[in-house]
């Protein structure tokens, strides 16, 4: 007899204070001096009644391995979830906070660290608390923001550039959850693209073009966007970072509309 699936889901602000060093680019000598988006962990649990996953997103680089440690076991220790089935993805934003900080980082720095384990934990924690039946489907699109990074000079030298003829992958995918009723619950997009819309020489918090993305499929949907990252580590967005905000705004809007072509073909299924 098959089983019925249930979805829990919670969104927890991490938007760090305004001065926290930013991490992504070597080059920053000081602190974040504004902010121009807020960044969040978006939890999602499933259940079919014989396995139960958690899936987290989060508008940071990175976690260290001994982070996700941390949170597996206090996850663990407050629910049923299993640690081996909890997935912690991380946008790979470069305009967000340092969160390993080392000894040369501030008391603020390593503050806003620690209490991130218990923020993304509590949110696994909160998704997990409010479990509901719901339905699932499974879609794919295409995005064209990406290009491939490696840029080869006539002199043979490589370079940080557009190589208009290299390798991306230009595939999104799409989860598609929706309540018992049909009322849309969560999306779920991957796309593999840097998060570097915004350029070394911005000292704002923001989500780059993964935030802009989400905030429009929400828009559209009034469902929880959750963006999983994908295997972008030579591809950047088209144009290349920019200190121009609008630039991030004009990524993520294109990548949405891919996301919302595929999200409104997908039919969920319990």
């Amino acid at each position: 007899m098959s089983q019925v699936l249930r979805i829990g889901l919670e969104r927890v602000p991490i938007t760090p204070p305004i001065g926290i060093m930013l991490t992504g680019y070597a080059v920053r000598t000081k602190g974040s001096e504004y902010l121009l988006d807020d960044l969040y962990a978006t939890a999602l649990v499933l259940d079919n009644g014989e396995t139960k996953i958690a899936l987290v997103t989060c508008d940071l680089i990175f976690l260290h391995p001994k982070s996700v440690a941390r949170i597996r076991r206090e996850v663990v220790q407050r629910t049923d979830i299993p640690a081996a089935q909890i997935m912690i993805c991380c946008s790979h934003t470069h305009s967000g906070p340092i969160i390993y900080p080392g000894p040369q980082q501030t008391a603020r720095d390593h503050a806003y660290a620690t209490n991130l384990i218990h923020q993304i934990a509590g949110a696994i924690c909160a998704a997990d608390a409010q479990l509901q039946p719901g339905r699932i489907g499974y879609g794919r699109g295409q995005a064209s923001i990406g290009v491939n990074r490696r840029e080869q000079r006539p002199d043979g030298q490589v370079v940080l550039g557009e190589n208009l003829a290299g390798p991306v992958d230009p595939q999104v995918t799409i989860l598609r959850l929706d309540s018992t009723e049909g009322y849309p619950l969560a999306v779920v997009a991957n796309y593999a693209c840097h998060a570097v819309a915004l350029s070394y020489d911005s000292y704002g918090i923001s989500a780059d073009w993964p935030g802009a993305m989400r905030w429009a499929v929400e828009s559209a949907t009034g469902a929880t966007c959750l963006f999983v990252q994908g295997a972008g580590a030579d591809i950047n967005p088209c144009g290349g970072p920019k200190k121009d905000y609008d630039h991030v705004q004009k990524l993520g809007q294109s990548v949405a509309g891919s996301v919302l072509q595929a999200w409104a073909d997908i039919e969920a299924m319990q």
